[in-house]
């Protein structure tokens, strides 16, 4: 029983966290908070970047829609490729708008993002409280033998046995958790990369 605690705790805390003071974060990847414009964009133009984030540029009505239509197609490329040649021809292939629609797409998706990377934080701290938890009704169970209380002992032992199933359970949906978070920085260099044929 002991044992079985152990290779828990310690599959738990050796999941590749990004720092200490990240420790709810179990994903294998590094947590970064936003996915920066010098990562994945090189087509200069940062004032534009800056001036969205500052709320002092207006944005069209085509390009919110544009970026509108980019967001709701993440899981189909081929259909954000065409979405973007579309736009480039209404707009005769102008850098700064293509930039400015590629700028507002990353916002709104470094906004996406966080909700995520938020979620997973939330479901981390909930996963260490059960893990404490566990802990507890470890404790319970080697005083319950020590005082010899069978009757004490058969509930300790099989509340015990449901919380490592739904602590297993819950490590299970981990990975698809943090593949949420990769997938939508995949999908920004994917529209950098689409975007960039574009610009002159």
């Amino acid at each position: 029983m002991k044992s079985l605690i152990f290779i828990i705790l310690f599959q738990l805390n050796t999941n590749g966290y990004a720092a200490a003071s990240d420790k709810n974060w179990f994903c294998a990847q590094r947590l970064v908070r936003n996915i920066s414009i010098g990562a994945v964009w090189h087509h200069g133009h940062n004032e534009i970047f800056d001036s969205l984030n500052q709320n002092k540029i207006m944005v069209s009505e085509l390009i919110k829609k544009t970026g509108h239509r980019l967001l709701e197609t993440q899981d189909n490329q081929e259909h954000a490729t065409t979405i973007v040649k579309k736009f480039s021809q209404k707009i005769s292939g102008d850098n700064s708008k293509l930039t400015l629609l590629f700028a507002y797409t990353l916002k709104k998706l470094n906004q996406q993002r966080q909700e995520k990377i938020n979620y997973v934080l939330n479901y981390g701290r909930n996963h260490q409280k059960r893990v404490d938890i566990l802990q507890i009704t470890r404790k319970q169970i080697r005083q319950a033998i020590k005082d010899t209380n069978i009757t004490k002992l058969a509930d300790l032992e099989e509340q015990y046995q449901w919380q490592i199933t739904v602590l297993n359970a819950r490590k299970k949906h981990n990975p698809y958790l943090c593949e949420e978070v990769v997938d939508t920085d995949a999908y920004a260099f994917f529209l950098a990369k689409e975007i960039s044929q574009y610009i002159n």
